[in-house]
C-alpha cells in the first residue's frame, strides 16, 4: 500500500481587529466566550489577564498587543490552545470557519506565516512560537507583525 502525501492541513480561521488569522486545528482544544477577564499584575502587554474556561484558569494571550495592531473592540471569544504541556487561550473578535490550508515548509522561529485560504489571505499562527514570544520580551516587533 502506498502512503499519500499530506497536501493540506485543517485550520480554525479567526478575525482579530480586522486581520484574518488561522491556527492548525491540532493545537485547538475549543472556543469559549470571554465573559470576564481577571487582571494579572505585572503580566505585560502580551496577556489580557486570566479567564475561567472548562473548570480551569487560563492565561488569555493578547495577540493584538504583541503585533501592535491598532486599538479595537474587546475580545468576544477565546480559542483554547495546547502546545506541549501548556494550555492557554488566544483572544479573538470572531471565529469564522474551518478551512484547509496548503502544507508549506514550517518556519519554527516565526510566529506568523502567510497562508492562502482560497481567495482570502491570512496569517497562520504557530502556538509554540507564540509562547516563546510571550516568554521573550526582547523579540523585535518586526518579527511578530503580520506582513502587509
Amino acid at each position: 500500500m502506498t502512503g499519500s502525501l499530506k497536501t493540506s492541513q485543517r485550520a480554525l480561521v479567526v478575525m482579530l481587529r480586522g486581520h484574518t488569522f488561522a491556527v492548525d486545528v491540532s493545537y485547538v482544544r475549543g472556543v469559549v466566550p470571554v465573559a470576564e477577564i481577571a487582571s494579572l499584575p505585572g503580566a505585560g502587554t502580551g496577556l489580557h489577564g486570566l479567564i475561567a474556561a472548562r473548570g480551569t484558569v487560563l492565561p488569555l494571550v493578547n495577540l493584538a498587543a504583541l503585533l501592535e495592531l491598532p486599538p479595537g473592540s474587546a475580545p468576544a471569544q477565546a480559542v483554547l490552545l495546547e502546545s506541549g504541556t501548556d494550555l492557554f487561550a488566544l483572544a479573538v473578535n470572531e471565529v469564522l470557519e474551518f478551512a484547509n490550508l496548503p502544507v508549506e515548509t514550517p518556519q519554527p522561529l516565526s510566529l506568523l506565516t502567510p497562508a492562502h485560504l482560497g481567495g482570502r489571505e491570512a496569517q497562520l499562527i504557530h502556538p509554540p512560537a507564540l509562547l516563546a514570544a510571550l516568554l521573550d520580551p526582547t523579540l523585535p516587533p518586526t518579527v511578530l507583525r503580520p506582513s502587509a
